[in-house]
């Protein structure tokens, strides 16, 4: 049986948004892209929703982040499936990386089985509500099959 499912999903292939914005982010910002991309600007309470997409065989989320300490505050993002208002399936932390490191991250997390088709919705909220800047800016995320999980 052949797949044609891609594994990565661009933030601006969002279905819905609530709480950020879609801004472009070109390599004079951040200079480690290969190319201009679209990225959310996710602020605390925000909620961004992709799919439907079939999560069959899914086991983890990996996210592309920009988490830079000049411009984020310490925070987390919740995954919730199906449910805007549900209970999170899984979580992980954020935090802003110094200025004189690479504000390009990867975080991963493990996701509970789910068969068939679910929308996906991440919810982003702040520690501390360190003023109106944004938790994170998300690029895109990658269902993973098989992984282990450094963060």
């Amino acid at each position: 049986i052949a797949t044609l499912r891609s594994p990565r999903i661009r933030a601006s292939e969002y279905a819905t948004l609530k709480g950020g914005e879609q801004l472009t982010m070109t390599r004079a910002i951040l200079p480690q892209l290969p190319y201009n991309q679209e990225a959310l600007e996710m602020s605390d309470g925000g909620m961004a929703a992709f799919g439907p997409m079939d999560l069959t065989d899914v086991r983890g989320l990996e996210f592309l982040l920009d988490l830079r300490a000049e411009e984020s505050q310490t925070g987390q993002i919740e995954v919730l499936l199906d449910d805007p208002q549900g209970v999170a399936v899984a979580q992980i932390a954020v935090q802003p990386v110094s200025t004189t490191s690479r504000a390009l991250v990867k975080r991963t997390l493990v996701v509970p089985a789910a068969m068939g088709q679910h929308t996906l919705y991440f919810r982003f909220s702040a520690n501390n509500g360190d003023g109106n800047r944004p938790i994170c800016r998300l690029l895109s995320f990658t269902l993973k099959t098989e992984f282990s999980v450094v963060n």
